[in-house]
């Protein structure tokens, strides 16, 4: 709910865009009230709700048929440094 920067609307929870590009946040849409109070009454309390996303397609364009494997392999390695990440930080 606390991104610098951003002036919520009508909302007060949003769903962002990393661009890696800019090293940024992007405001994708505010989401309704109602359909955050569902989500977060399901998440343990202080927790952070992180979604990561592919387009399979492209490592298979790019890769051939090890491409999905490459995916799961990318996403591996990506939670491991974002354990050690959190660790770091102290959560």
């Amino acid at each position: 709910r606390s991104v610098p920067g951003w002036q919520p609307g009508n909302a007060s929870s949003a769903l962002f865009h990393y661009n890696p590009f800019w090293h940024a946040l992007e405001l994708l849409c505010e989401l309704p009230e109602v359909l955050w109070d569902s989500i977060e009454r399901q998440l343990p309390s202080g927790a952070v709700l992180l979604v990561v996303t592919t387009v399979y397609w492209r490592n298979a364009w790019k890769y051939g048929d090890p491409g999905f494997r490459y995916v799961h392999q990318d996403f591996g390695h990506y939670l491991g440094a974002l354990s050690f990440a959190c660790l770091a930080a102290g959560a």
